[in-house]
């Protein structure tokens, strides 16, 4: 999972490098369609975790 200081690299195909980056990437996905994160840990490990987006009401 996520911890404080992990970075997300990538949502999808979609590099994120800025919170806005995030914010178009996720108003894009398909809710109910699964994505990969990319994700670099604190300790300098990359690993690849599945996200579900949904929506919010």
């Amino acid at each position: 999972g996520l911890v404080r200081g992990d970075v997300l690299l990538a949502f999808g195909t979609t590099r994120i490098d800025t919170a806005a980056d995030l914010a178009r990437a996720v108003a894009r996905a398909r809710p109910g369609r699964e994505v990969v994160l990319t994700v670099r840990h604190r300790s300098g490990a990359y690993q690849q975790l599945t996200a579900v987006p949904g929506i919010v009401t």
